[in-house]
């Protein structure tokens, strides 16, 4: 009876201390205190929620990092593109105030707008991680196509969605990151048409449709007492009688993109070319266009002194209107990128708090392990000892 007493306690010794060695051991190598719910599962319960919250902290960071990525490239492009412009203006007025303002002056800035042109391009195409910054929604579209002839650009269609694309930052925070190109790289705050000529055309009653800028045509037909009108060169011809009886709200369209301007005729008393603008609806590769084929004019239908006026005026004032919007472009993608920073430390501070809680329960004491590791060995040496010596008695060690 007492050999059994013996025998068991001797057991349940050995299993409570290999159970404790395993146990031990395992801190050691994980580093952890609770690697299963039995460890301790009060403990298992808070660092469940712990670390629910530490991954959902981290997702946030991730994507604030990932967020002030695109809002920086938008940032520089923008600026770029706005000191570009800048730079260009300077340019433009050391050309018209100088003495050699000439036909070859102009063609050597007209040569210098179409680089300018390319580059503009090449910033409102500007792809960050496969993902286009200006196409709105239409991320994966390439937001602006060029036609061009004999080598140079002759249009910049804007091809990307109208909408701006907005992604979740922080809890219930939307930041818009990926602009819509219309809004970066166009003016949109129309006002009525402006007539910059000497034929007496001028705006119309109706609602024109017309963007940025255009050439309006008026020939003289001295035989039938008649001006014909057309626009950008279009086919289709407008005729009206030369005594002012005309239609005073006439609707000239542009058959190359079906934009119509409403002219008051009423006034026009010679013939001409007109270059009319629709203020606030500027898109800066049609300026540029715009301002490139105005230098380039060498068939007499603009006299210097007009050439002069238009690019040190309406070319001027639209390019330092759209130079204003990129700056503030830029400036808005800064701060952004600075409110989101704020929000991305006080997240960092946050997890940091989560991770000391996390390590106060889970972190083990390998000094501490240490010891307990060294007891725990020797209890069940000992345990082994007590064990090996049970087994070498026999009746006769009973026998007196």
């Amino acid at each position: 009876m007492i050999l059994n007493s013996i025998y068991n306690n001797t057991l349940v010794a050995l299993n409570k201390h290999t159970d404790g060695l395993i146990r031990l051991q395992e801190q050691a190598t994980s580093g952890s205190m609770v690697n299963r719910a039995s460890d301790n599962p009060t403990g298992a319960y808070q660092l469940l929620g712990l670390k629910t919250n530490q991954r959902q902290l981290q997702n946030y960071i991730d994507n604030i990092n990932s967020a002030s990525t695109v809002l920086q490239q938008s940032s520089t492009v923008t600026n770029e593109a706005a000191s570009t412009l800048t730079d260009f203006r300077v340019t433009l007025t050391q050309v018209t105030s100088g003495t050699y303002f000439n036909e070859a002056q102009r063609r050597r800035t007209a040569l210098e707008i179409d680089d300018i042109l390319g580059q503009l391009v090449s910033y409102a195409n500007t792809s960050q991680q496969g993902q286009y910054l200006f196409s709105g929604t239409s991320v994966k579209t390439q937001p602006y196509e060029v036609t061009r002839e004999n080598g140079q650009i002759t249009a910049v269609q804007y091809v990307g969605a109208e909408n701006d694309l907005s992604a979740e930052t922080y809890s219930s925070i939307e930041t818009v990151l990926y602009k819509a190109g219309n809004d970066v790289f166009q003016l949109n705050s129309r006002t009525s048409p402006q007539f910059e000529g000497t034929t007496g055309a001028a705006a119309g009653s109706g609602t024109s449709n017309l963007k940025g800028f255009a050439s309006l045509e008026v020939t003289h037909d001295a035989l039938n007492n008649e001006y014909t009108l057309t626009i950008n060169g279009g086919v289709d011809t407008y005729t009206i009688p030369d005594d002012g009886t005309g239609p005073d709200n006439l609707a000239v369209t542009d058959s190359t993109n079906g934009q119509v301007l409403y002219v008051d005729t009423t006034q026009i008393t010679q013939a001409g070319v007109e270059l009319v603008e629709a203020p606030g609806t500027h898109s800066v590769f049609d300026v540029l266009i715009m301002a490139r084929d105005i230098c380039q004019t060498s068939d007499g239908s603009l006299s210097e002194e007009q050439i002069r006026e238009y690019l040190i005026g309406p070319i001027y004032n639209a390019l330092e209107d759209i130079s204003d919007q990129l700056t503030n472009e830029s400036m808005l993608a800064g701060s952004k990128m600075s409110y989101l920073e704020s929000i991305r430390n006080n997240l960092e501070d946050i997890e940091y708090n989560v991770q000391e809680n996390i390590s106060n329960i889970d972190e083990v004491d390998i000094a501490q392990v240490s010891i307990d590791l060294t007891y725990y060995e020797m209890l069940y040496q000992t345990s082994l000892s007590i064990a090996s010596r049970m087994l070498t008695l026999s009746l006769f060690n009973f026998i007196d």
